[in-house]
């Protein structure tokens, strides 16, 4: 049988919170990270294929679309005038709730989804570095 909720009646009961700019937005010290993990990435592919010029030509495109990448939001925001500091220290933010359009969950929690597959390829492409080191 269907059942018609009142919506005002499920928030009465809800969880009492009140979500503020800083639990919607992704703290900086994020993509600050996530910036270090790409350019390890594009450090690791340099010491790895030195000898070839055809693949350290790739890596400079390459380097030229991570620029672009963190380097034309950051201007936008910069041109639309938006303050781009952070109301909470980056401990608090990975402490602190964080809204998602699935849920909430924490902070840290928010920082390992954005930074885990980037990691993952540095762990990745260094495993490749000692490997081809080791085999020349």
């Amino acid at each position: 049988m269907l059942q018609i909720v009142n919506p005002e009646a499920a928030l009465a009961h809800a969880e009492p919170w009140i979500a503020d700019e800083s639990n919607r937005r992704m703290h900086a010290g994020v993509y600050r990270w996530l910036l270090v993990l790409n350019i390890a990435i594009l450090l690791i592919a340099w010491g790895t294929f030195q000898e070839a010029w055809e693949a350290l030509f790739m890596i400079v495109v390459c380097a030229a679309y991570v620029a672009m990448y963190f380097g034309t939001p950051y201007a936008m925001l910069r041109a639309a005038k938006i303050d781009l500091r952070d109301s909470v220290t980056f401990r608090e933010f990975l402490n602190a709730p964080f809204e998602t359009c699935t849920g909430r969950i924490k902070g840290w929690e928010a920082a390992i989804q954005v930074c885990l597959i980037p990691a993952s390829i540095v762990f990745a492409f260094a495993s490749f570095w000692v490997i081809l080191s080791l085999v020349r």
